[in-house]
């Protein structure tokens, strides 16, 4: 046990910390590591949650201690990220994983203009499940393919919403494969693929885990509903606290948008995930976050239907091979024909050209980005 400032750090390592100073001075602690830290005022008594022991006041007893697993936080961070900043919330839990070089929790990976934060699958749920337990203020979620790519150029609105996204998440293999390309500059690259489709099922599993109440809103007719039952049928004791699916005829009325936000309003989700296809989704969340009461927003464009099979995901093979969009073109080539062929598969050449170029001319794009770093009060 560190007692530190305000703060104590409960530490299970192979090698034990002795002190604050050898805790806030190591870069990485072993991997097995586990940390838990906590308010000193708040030290009472023993629980014991998934085989960690902490100490929690008795009347937070309902709190879900704990919960938060925040793997890119450099332990040497951990003074500046919560001291002064830890509000009356009892546990943040921290697995040990690999030490961003960035100063900032999130560190990004720019391609083709957009800074993409670099984090894993888990790593997103964590920094989420941060964002619903910590932070004071609404955040939003991005999950950005090659077509987001090209749209950016031409919406100055769905620009918007890139930029003050908390998290900018990797859909699109090409995204992480470009990303690999800029390597060979000494650039950072994107750690894996995080697709909405997998996001959308992650945060089934840490609803009914850790108890994040779920709003399902948008897709076609019977999509939301379906979604819910898929949910619940994969992950018993999930919260799916509502589902709607706004007319597409009345969606542009004032009537009709109060009637969302009062239903996500009485429905009061931690994590609202909206189905209006892209760009619309983002726009819409941009416009209304602050208005809404939700700690997380995320657009997940098809993954209703995927879920409940009105629409197919492609085989993993596609997916692998960066080829899924081509699978859902073979599925509705009238609608589709003009986004993959005419636009995206050209800029994507383009995009390619211009990042070897980048690469050859020792350009460096990736200064890390600090509006995808937030403190527990909110962005910085």
């Amino acid at each position: 046990m560190v007692h530190s400032g305000n703060f104590v750090v409960y530490t299970l390592a192979n090698k034990p910390i002795t002190s604050p100073h050898a805790l806030l001075e190591t870069s990485t602690l072993d991997q097995s590591s586990t940390v838990v830290v906590m308010m000193k005022n708040e030290l009472r008594k023993f629980k014991t949650i998934e085989s960690l022991t902490v100490e929690t006041p008795a009347e937070l007893h309902s709190i879900r201690i704990g919960m938060v697993v925040a793997s890119p936080i450099h332990v040497k961070q951990l003074s500046s990220y919560f001291d002064g900043n830890f509000g009356d919330s009892p546990a943040v839990c921290i697995n040990n994983g690999p030490v961003y070089r960035s100063s900032s929790i999130v560190s990004t990976v720019t391609v083709g203009d957009v800074p993409f934060s670099r984090v894993t699958m888990q790593e997103t749920t964590a920094l989420i499940l941060l964002m619903i337990q910590k932070s004071h203020g609404p955040h939003h979620v991005v999950t950005g393919n090659l077509d987001h790519l090209y749209r950016l150029q031409l919406d100055a609105d769905f620009k918007s919403a890139y930029e003050s996204a908390s998290l900018v998440l990797a859909d699109g293999m090409p995204i992480v494969w470009l990303s690999k390309i800029l390597r060979l500059n000494g650039s950072d690259e994107l750690t894996e693929r995080v697709a909405g489709s997998d996001l959308f099922w992650e945060l089934g599993r840490i609803s009914q885990s850790h108890g994040i109440r779920i709003f399902l809103l948008g897709g076609v007719e019977g999509a939301a509903d379906g979604a819910k039952e898929a949910l619940e049928k994969a992950y018993p004791g999930c919260d799916i606290c509502g589902t709607y699916c706004p007319p597409f005829e009345a969606f542009n009325t004032q009537e009709e948008q109060d009637e969302i936000l009062r239903r996500v309003r009485a429905a009061s989700p931690d994590v609202l995930l909206v189905a209006f296809g892209a760009p619309k989704q983002e726009k819409w969340i941009q416009a209304n976050k602050h208005r809404l009461g939700v700690p997380v927003s995320i657009g997940v464009g098809g993954s209703f239907e995927m879920a409940c099979g009105i629409a197919r995901r492609a085989p993993k093979i596609y997916q692998q091979l960066g080829l899924e969009w081509a699978y859902r073109l073979m599925q509705d080539p009238a609608r589709l024909y003009d986004r993959y062929v005419r636009h995206d598969l050209p800029f994507l050449a383009k995009l390619l050209i211009k990042t070897i170029s980048d690469v050859v001319m020792g350009d460096c794009m990736n200064t890390p980005r600090k509006r995808h770093a937030f403190r527990l009060g909110g962005l910085k």
